[in-house]
């Protein structure tokens, strides 16, 4: 056997170099700009592998993460050991070619540097069209600064790493500019070529494409616009490289001088001139003009067969039958309305056009709340507050669209009347126990007062409604009413005891784990949600957060978030309580005196019902400031 036969390649199990398999993967580009890399990387995770314009024989990796592109250095290291000689790197992990490098960080969802935390996961195809009739143009707009000095203001003298840029980017334009030339002129001389053998097919080399020279490569560089150019700012140090190092420790800091800006060339673009815009028939007729010349034999390969059309449906199909699913509609309700209307409230209780806190209206009202048991006014308010959370409504409406409770929509938007109609009602009910109380002489407000810490001690007893006691309690503690020292001087020792003993010491629990305590009352009925009330209120506050640090105030937002999932969850059981509960009141809504209606009648009046709320409450705390000063001169 002789030494050519030897030595002769087998060409029966061809082994593709690196080159050409690399050329092969669908997310690399070659030879594309960092303006044009960074124009087609969009959605997160978006990558693509480039030539490497200022280091010849290097890859860069463009990937699209947080808002931005980033551009890595593949790092080559020289190795004996490698089939190619050389290893492929980001940091850790070293691979004998780029496609084996890029496949495992993708398959495996591996951060390329630890310090940005980039991951690739959708590779950009060079199938997307893209526009490389003009890239002289793009190299020049990314080197426009080295080439004409002249053209830029206040221009400094180039560095040295600036001049190798410059002159690694001219040998690429005479290159490509004399290769075009050779190869329009050897063509025209050349004669058809012959059908080839087998043999020499094998060993012929891959055919690289050649682009024909076109009119817009051959314009001037006098002709170009350098003005409409981003201002390109001055390299000093290492931040002259065209990509990120993966490889340094300083990636953070280098990622703020990353570009971006030059994407504002790319918004310009009109969208019927974008890649991804264009059809079918665009694409064909933009790549004619490209000129690519393939080496070919004289036999023309045919054309492939056109696939066979879809089978036309039968007409005898069902007619309202589509190709799409047909949407369906929500099966939960959208925001409710508000249940409050105090404009067009009518009862026996209260005139049609009553003006606000009238004393004959204010008379009656106390005789209505002392001539009822304290367990029958805890009752109506329960009822109230229940009927505003829509306990009472119907589970299902027609067209089988579900109801939810007000329990089930206090954290989601569609809950919004609602949180404002209990906003509402907690206002006015405070209200409404202050002025009660600090209306009339000594004698009358204390038995208020007496009746009113009865009320509260029976929501929790008897009805486990923390929201309506939470309410009462914070109109009691009020610096209103506990600056009048005669109100608790007078109260009897048994109310006295039962409000510091065990409402404080309940009130204490609550404000701590934001349930009722256990020996309080075994089921609750109305949760207290006013802490998630305010804080997804328009003016959200800090009175139920623990404002020690910033820590804690988010830890206490946690909690309550928390809680409120939980009674979102279990709303359903809340409903089923409060029906029960509700079925044994038998006063119609229009005759308890104690509804939200009927409260914001008695302190605004016909009129007044209808202001902004603001103004109207902002008022009211100054006349029960001024109501608490006249008792305390009274004393």
């Amino acid at each position: 056997m002789s030494v050519a036969t030897a030595s002769s390649p087998n060409y029966d199990v061809p082994r593709p170099s690196a080159e050409s398999t690399l050329r092969l993967e669908c997310w690399y580009h070659g030879m594309v700009t960092r303006v044009h890399a960074e124009s087609l990387v969009r959605s997160e995770g978006d990558f693509l592998v480039r030539d490497s314009i200022s280091s010849k024989g290097d890859f860069v990796l463009t990937v699209f993460w947080k808002g931005r592109a980033i551009h890595f250095q593949i790092n080559r290291i020289p190795s004996s050991s490698s089939s190619s000689g050389f290893l492929f790197q980001f940091e850790d992990e070293q691979f004998e070619n780029v496609s084996d490098l890029i496949s495992f960080y993708q398959s495996h969802r591996r951060a390329v540097t630890l310090t940005s935390g980039c991951i690739i996961s959708n590779p950009v195809s060079k199938c997307a069209f893209v526009n490389d009739s003009e890239p002289c143009k793009e190299i020049e707009q990314n080197y426009a600064k080295m080439f004409f000095p002249q053209a830029v203001r206040n221009g400094i003298d180039r560095c040295l790493s600036q001049q190798v840029l410059l002159n690694q980017a001219c040998k690429f334009l005479n290159r490509a500019s004399s290769a075009s030339n050779v190869n329009l002129i050897t063509t025209s001389a050349t004669s058809p070529k012959q059908h080839m053998t087998l043999s020499a097919l094998l060993n012929r080399p891959l055919p690289i494409p050649e682009r024909s020279p076109v009119q817009e490569d051959q314009s001037e560089y006098c002709e170009m616009d350098y003005d409409s150019m981003e201002t390109l700012k001055t390299p000093t140090g290492n931040d002259d490289n065209d990509v990120l190092d993966a490889s340094t420790s300083s990636l953070v800091r280098r990622l703020e001088h990353s570009s971006l800006t030059s994407l504002n060339s790319v918004k310009n673009v009109p969208l019927g001139s974008s890649p991804i815009s264009q059809s079918c028939q665009d694409v064909s007729k933009r790549a004619s003009k490209l000129h690519w010349r393939l080496p070919r034999t004289d036999s023309a390969p045919s054309l492939p067969a056109r696939k066979p059309s879809l089978p036309v449906r039968d007409s005898g199909c069902v007619p309202d039958s589509s190709d799409y699913d047909q949407p369906r509609p929500s099966s939960y309700s959208t925001d409710q309305p508000t249940l409050i209307d105090a404009v067009r409230y009518r009862s026996s209780l209260i005139d049609t056009e009553n003006r606000p806190q009238t004393k004959e209206l204010v008379d009656k009202f106390r005789a209505l709340l002392l001539k009822q048991t304290p367990e029958k006014c805890a009752s109506l308010i329960t009822s109230e507050d229940c009927r505003l959370l829509r306990f009472t409504s119907p589970k299902t409406v027609s067209h089988g669209v579900r109801q939810c409770n007000g329990m089930a929509l206090l954290l989601l938007p569609q809950g919004s009347s609602m949180r404002a109609d209990l906003i509402e009602r907690s206002r006015s009910l405070q209200f409404l126990c202050a002025l009660s109380i600090l209306n009339g002489d000594r004698s009358e407000r204390c038995a208020v007062l007496s009746v009113w810490i009865h009320v509260a001690y029976e929501l929790v007893k008897t009805f486990g409604n923390a929201f309506s006691y939470l309410t009462i309690m914070s109109a009691l503690r009020s610096k209103a009413i506990a600056s009048v020292s005669t109100l608790w001087a007078d109260l009897e020792a048994d109310v006295s005891a039962k409000f510091h003993l065990e409402l404080l010491s309940w009130l204490n629990e609550l404000n701590e784990s934001g349930t009722l305590p256990m020996k309080a009352c075994k089921v609750t009925i109305i949760p207290c949600v006013q802490p998630l009330l305010d804080l997804l209120s328009s003016s959200p506050s800090s009175a139920f957060l623990n404002t020690s640090s910033l820590s804690a105030q988010i830890e206490s937002l946690w909690k309550w978030l928390e809680m409120g999932r939980e009674w979102a969850l279990n709303a359903d059981r809340f409903q089923q309580a409060a029906i029960e509960i509700c079925a044994q009141i038998t006063m119609s809504d229009f005759e308890n005196f104690l509804s939200t209606e009927f409260s914001l009648r008695f302190l605004f009046g016909a009129k007044g019902c209808s202001t902004d709320a603001k103004l109207r409450y902002e008022k009211l705390t100054a006349l029960v400031n001024a109501l608490a000063e006249k008792a305390r001169i009274s004393e």
